[in-house]
């Protein structure tokens, strides 16, 4: 197997990524929180992968493990990496509270997986593997490793309102990414998946769902996103001087108004996909 070309240059891939690393490794951030909010998903997730008992499984940039503890459940052999430390010791410490301490998880990245080919039966990432920027090197890793006839399984969000929108906001208030990059919602986009997925695998299908979100108001979900539960807005919020807070709050709260409910609660549509594919035998 060979890998597509690359869009950019290592230098300007590093760059990405070491800002990547330091949202993701912020300390104090509540990521069992947010990965609760998408445990639908990831069961759904999960029963798409179809994990037998004993399958050797990846789950790839696990963050907090959640996917990989569904599977553990399942009577898997399962490991999880993730290229952020502060996200694999929150993994390990869920992982052991929910009775599955076997859960094998590593530092590592997702565009150079250190397994062998062919180590897992199953590979799986729960809107994980999609924040990578090169998406050509993350398609190559997760089928290099996939063993001929395994199973690739994994979620990405759909770029519809309200959670495009609400992703977009944040991204005004952060430098732009180098023209020409991927974008996260590339991933549930058929023609993308074909392009980057489809020289290592076949029979790749789409499921359509959604996982909503509810906060008890506007402010609580602003609370939520920029002071404890998300390490990238909250490093976004961070880094900006006081006038630049508050007018990232108050788009936040523009746009998470128009999701109120009758009794005051939000609820924010996250439409996505399940993608799944075979690796031929």
């Amino acid at each position: 197997m060979s890998s597509q070309p690359f869009r950019h240059t290592a230098e300007q891939v590093d760059r990405v990524k070491q800002s990547m690393r330091r949202a993701w490794n912020l300390p104090g951030a509540g990521y069992g929180e947010m990965a609760e909010t998408l445990r639908p998903a990831v069961e759904r997730l999960i029963e798409a992968a179809g994990i037998a008992p004993g399958a050797r499984v990846l789950d790839g940039a696990t963050g907090a493990g959640i996917a990989a503890i569904e599977a553990a459940r399942r009577d898997a052999i399962v490991t999880g990496v993730d290229f952020a430390e502060e996200l694999i010791s929150v993994a390990r410490e869920l992982a052991g509270a929910a009775g599955q301490p076997a859960i094998h998880f590593d530092v590592g990245d997702i565009e150079d997986l250190p397994y062998d080919d062919a180590s897992f039966d199953v590979v799986i990432s729960s809107f994980g593997s999609i924040f990578a920027p090169r998406h050509d090197a993350v398609a190559y890793q997760l089928c290099r490793v996939l063993r001929p006839g395994g199973r690739l399984a994994f979620t990405a969000w759909l770029p519809e309102e309200p959670n495009c929108r609400l992703m977009t906001i944040t991204a005004r208030y952060t430098p732009p990414p180098p023209p020409g990059s991927f974008s996260v919602f590339d991933w549930s986009d058929p023609a993308h998946l074909d392009a980057m997925l489809g020289p290592y695998v076949e029979d790749i299908s789409l499921i359509v769902d959604d996982v909503p979100w509810v906060a008890s108001s506007p402010s609580d979900a602003c609370d939520f996103l920029f002071q404890r539960a998300l390490g990238p807005t909250m490093f976004v919020f961070q880094r900006l001087d006081l006038p630049q807070k508050l007018a990232l709050h108050s788009d936040a709260i523009e746009l998470l108004s128009t999701c109120m409910q009758a009794d005051g609660t939000v609820r924010l549509s996250r439409p996505y996909v399940i993608v799944t594919a075979r690796k031929p035998a």
